[in-house]
């Protein structure tokens, strides 16, 4: 059964992919990772529900347990520019108490702004309350590497967050909402805006380890343009706690930004659609300074009993 669901999903991921005009995208790569999963999947799958951690854009009111290192890695590939952009992102996230944790993240391929966030978990979620967890984060994005002031680009923002979980973790919802600035000197322009963000993440009936995830948002907190609207969709596949697997795509509706300096409120915006494809590995490792780790993560700054 999990052969046939990964197999069945690839094929429906490059149908949508060759639509939407992905005639660069690197198949080798991408086979190569997919087919990684079905082997995981068959050779060391367990029957036992195990937790994941954040979706994508939208954040999850849950951090990892005191003391351990979490490391997320993900190729994308986007078109809807001249020409296509393959990158590889890179996020690293420690957790200092049981109510904080430090992330940080770069693209590894492509110019792009450095990401320091630091997150707070208030109230940790629990399967079946209709108490919401609670958590907020505020970060920084600036491109670390250009020593020109004159060509860089930057966002600052401040998140608040929520999540539900139902019985036996069958779904999660996870609701974001706050207000973010962003501003380029290459473009000549300043954005002031509120991103919001919903996601879900729903366990297969065979089998709770296979996952659909997906999310809509607006205004990607790490990108300094503003997004009037934004989805993505995909499979997770959650091999243990400190493994987990997942193959997203989806598209984005940009303003495009003219010489001028217009923005989507001027005349001159035209609306660019991107299409994308993320395959993604999440790491979960115990450092020498880890305290009691536990598969639901840090117990937050009020703890629930």
């Amino acid at each position: 059964m999990r052969r046939g669901v990964c197999s069945v999903f690839k094929r429906v991921v490059f149908f949508w992919a060759e639509s939407c005009g992905f005639s660069f995208m690197p198949y080798p790569l991408i086979f190569f990772t997919l087919r990684w999963m079905s082997l995981a999947a068959i050779g060391f799958g367990t029957g036992d529900l195990v937790q994941a951690v954040r979706p994508f854009v939208t954040d999850d009111a849950r951090i990892v347990s005191k003391g351990q290192l979490e490391i997320e890695t993900y190729p994308e590939h986007i078109v809807g520019e001249q020409p296509a952009i393959f990158d590889w992102q890179l996020m690293l996230g420690y957790t200092f108490t049981e109510w904080f944790e430090l992330i940080v993240g770069s693209p590894m391929l492509q110019p792009g702004g450095q990401v320091i966030q630091p997150k707070f978990l208030l109230y940790p979620s629990v399967p079946g309350s209709w108490v919401p967890g609670l958590a907020f984060g505020l970060g920084w994005v600036q491109d670390f590497r250009s020593h020109e002031v004159t060509e860089r680009e930057e966002a600052r923002y401040l998140i608040g967050i929520m999540t539900w979980r139902l019985p036996d973790d069958v779904l999660q919802v996870h609701l974001n909402v706050g207000p973010r600035e962003g501003w380029s000197n290459i473009k000549q322009f300043r954005s002031n805006d509120w991103f919001w963000g919903i996601g879900f993440d729903w366990g297969l009936w065979f089998d709770l380890n296979w996952r659909v995830i997906g999310e809509h948002f607006r205004g990607d907190p790490l990108d300094p343009m503003p997004s009037q609207s934004s989805f993505q969709y995909g499979m997770r596949y959650l091999q243990s706690d400190e493994v987990n697997f997942d193959i997203t795509f989806g598209q984005q509706l940009n303003p495009h930004w003219s010489s001028e300096g217009h923005s989507e409120f001027g005349n001159s915006a035209m609306v660019r659609v991107e299409h994308w494809v993320q395959v993604g590995i999440r790491l979960l490792f115990n450092t020498p300074w880890v305290v009691n780790p536990s598969a639901e993560g840090a117990s937050g700054l009020w703890p629930r009993h």
